[in-house]
């Protein structure tokens, strides 16, 4: 009767391992979605979070800090932000990343220091598995991919802009009651200032911006995804918002006005 139970025992560990055992490490630490996509894919991208990543407290301390306080000016107070968020984040990611360096060398881990994560492109469970098992990793999730149609189709010939007199704002500009700001007592068309727009990217060959674009010498665009070295826009969303805006970073991008 004993070696009954015994086998019965053996059997349903058997059992429970080959349905749970398809994934090693911490299961905890491994997002829902991700552990169903690693039951059908054989490459995800993903995201890992560090255990002492936060940024939140940190945020909170420089901005109780003397030479916070201090700071005159805004620009003053990004540089702290930047040079504070870049220390935190080098320091939680170290070990994180020096491990996938040694263990995977083959694999490149993309270091974001604003939200504190590493990103991972095109890896496999097994990479997954071996994260998940570290004590520095809090957790792991899938890249969530979105995608939008194009806006509108139409040819990328530029036409040179025709002279014309405009009497009254464009709906866009209606409705953000932007007339109302230029009417005001002094007028307030806003010259001189850096605006800039974060959307599917921007034109910056189009007739009525290429003129005002800063430039890539004063980090006039970035594009996270593509990395492509001039300002365009595959989708045609942010060329038509930042026209309707008059004047507006893009994936990133700058314009002075």
């Amino acid at each position: 009767m004993e070696s009954v139970y015994v086998k019965t025992f053996i059997t349903a560990a058997v059992i429970l391992t080959l349905f749970t055992g398809s994934l090693r490490g911490d299961l905890s630490k491994i997002n829902p979605s991700l552990k169903a996509s690693l039951q059908s894919k054989l490459h995800v991208n993903i995201f890992v979070s560090l255990r002492n990543g936060d940024t939140i407290p940190l945020l909170r301390q420089l901005e109780l800090s003397p030479a916070f306080k201090s700071a005159t000016t805004h620009a003053q107070r990004t540089t702290q932000v930047a040079h504070a968020l870049k220390a935190h984040a080098e320091a939680s990611q170290h070990s994180v990343l020096e491990f996938i360096k040694t263990t995977f060398p083959n694999i490149h881990a993309r270091s974001f220091w604003i939200i504190n994560q590493i990103y991972l492109k095109n890896v496999e469970r097994t990479i997954v598995e071996s994260l998940a098992s570290l004590d520095e990793v809090s957790n792991i999730q899938e890249e969530e991919e979105s995608h939008i149609s194009h806006f509108l189709q139409e040819s990328f010939t530029d036409v040179p802009a025709q002279p014309r007199e405009v009497t009254v704002a464009e709906w866009g500009l209606a409705q953000m009651r932007v007339p109302e700001v230029w009417n005001m007592e002094g007028g307030n068309q806003g010259e001189g200032l850096i605006i800039g727009n974060i959307d599917t990217g921007v034109r910056g060959t189009h007739e009525l911006l290429k003129s005002k674009w800063v430039g890539l010498e004063n980090n006039g665009w970035y594009d996270p995804e593509g990395l492509t070295p001039n300002p365009h826009d595959v989708y045609n969303h942010g060329k038509i918002k930042l026209n309707s805006r008059r004047f507006q970073l893009c994936t990133l991008l700058r314009f002075e006005i």
